[in-house]
């Protein structure tokens, strides 16, 4: 088959897991012997030109432009709010992104056509995807096409930027511009349910499908009489790793061979150093390439995830399984679907810092069980590995359902809203 996906952001330019999981995909369809293009966008070039530029990369066709817009979408939080109120107007109607879009479908001819996230890239691209008669999937990621920002808190549910009246034109905009595309493919439970129940994507086929997990070995755990814990991501304050300082810092106050790894970079860093403060069991390392991350999980013991806000299913969760590493997780939005509490790791209550310190206590304490917890972690990764997503991916474009009642739970499948 020929696939085209379109993504707003696409390696070398990225900020979370998104497009990791859109390369991993394209590269696991192109392992199964299928054509596979890539349609992203990209900074202002040097010489001003917004023209589409192809290049191959990994064997893959790689189409990248600079929507006309204010600005890329890359540097969206570098600017004050009116600057990214304006920058959103004009990406949801982009006209030149469209055409551009349009043009590069026409050269490339594709059976199928794959999107991930469409904001930097504009809006109006489902509208021609439909003209050309193509097959459209859709993965989501998050809850962008509701609350511009993003991001949705707990407790702020109904906070400005997410049911005000500018929020709510901007969500009927989205919900229609997007319509109901073949397929809607959502790694997460939660996230299904949040757009069925604000009325997107009526006529779409829904299917879930978690994120793929990468093809790596294993870390090599070296058994320690301390307990080392891993923050890898954004870090942001809305992904809780503030909470996560305030409770490692009441931690070792009793548990005091414990120590904390942060990886990644972020707005929130010059004030998690500040919350650190001189603690030298906390230790932060900056931002990593994926092809580092594997030193990072060698040392870890637990990776946490203290998101504070409504995630999809944040891929450093399946990263952490493949590697063999147990993962703490926040009980909010679609991440904890990945996590069984006991099994390959431990759930506490979102925003909770006791609940959050009750966790990592756990961790310290239960030494015993860690072994099984980690073999429980690698065998979920496995039964999510980029071949096996693949071949699902596969058959979903062919028409195939394999769902298979033993593989229920991670293949892919109609969604049924009662399930829990």
């Amino acid at each position: 088959m020929r696939v085209c996906f379109i993504s707003n952001l696409f390696p070398p330019y990225g900020r979370g897991g998104a497009e990791r999981v859109v390369e991993e995909e394209a590269l696991a369809l192109k392992a199964l012997g299928h054509d596979v293009s890539i349609i992203t966008a990209c900074p202002v070039r040097e010489d001003g030109s917004v023209e589409p530029r192809m290049s191959v990369e990994n064997g893959l066709r790689v189409y990248r432009f600079f929507p006309l817009n204010l600005f890329f979408y890359g540097e969206l939080g570098q600017h004050p709010a009116p600057a990214r109120l304006l920058w959103h107007l004009r990406d949801a109607g982009n006209d030149h992104a469209a055409r551009t879009v349009e043009r590069i479908l026409k050269i490339e001819r594709p059976e199928i056509v794959h999107t991930h996230n469409l904001k930097g890239i504009g809006f109006r691209v489902p509208a021609v995807i439909r003209k050309l008669g193509l097959f459209h999937a859709h993965t989501l990621h998050d809850v962008q096409l509701v609350a511009p920002s993003g991001l949705i808190l707990k407790g702020k549910e109904h906070a400005f930027g997410v049911t005000d009246p500018l929020s709510r034109l901007f969500a009927g905009m989205a919900r229609s511009r997007f319509g109901s595309p073949d397929m809607v493919i959502s790694p997460s439970r939660f996230l299904l349910r949040f757009h069925e129940e604000r009325g997107f994507f009526p006529q779409s086929q829904k299917v879930l499908l978690p994120n793929p997990a990468p093809h790596v070995m294993p870390a090599k755990h070296a058994p320690s009489g301390e307990t080392r814990f891993l923050f890898l991501g954004q870090v942001e304050t809305h992904k809780g790793i503030l909470l996560l300082i305030e409770a490692f810092r009441r931690l070792v106050k009793e548990r005091p061979k414990a120590r904390l790894d942060v990886v990644g970079a972020g707005s929130g860093l010059e004030e998690a150093r500040r919350v650190a403060g001189k603690d030298v069991r906390i230790s932060f390392y900056g931002k990593k390439k994926p092809a580092q991350f594997a030193d990072m999980f060698s040392k870890a013991d637990y990776t946490v995830v203290p998101s504070l806000c409504y995630e999809n299913a944040p891929t450093v969760i399946v990263e952490s399984f493949a590697y063999g590493v147990p993962v703490a997780v926040a009980s909010i939005g679609g991440a904890p679907e990945l996590v069984q509490h006991e099994k390959n790791g431990l759930v506490f209550e979102a925003d909770n810092v006791g609940a959050l310190v009750a966790a990592l206590t756990r961790a310290c304490d239960e030494k015993g069980a860690w072994p099984e917890r980690s073999r429980a972690a690698v065998r979920t990764a496995e039964l999510l590995a980029a071949p096996r997503h693949a071949e699902r991916l596969e058959a979903l474009y062919e028409g195939r359902d394999p769902a298979l009642e033993e593989r229920e739970p991670i293949a892919p499948m109609r969604y049924q809203p009662s399930l829990t």
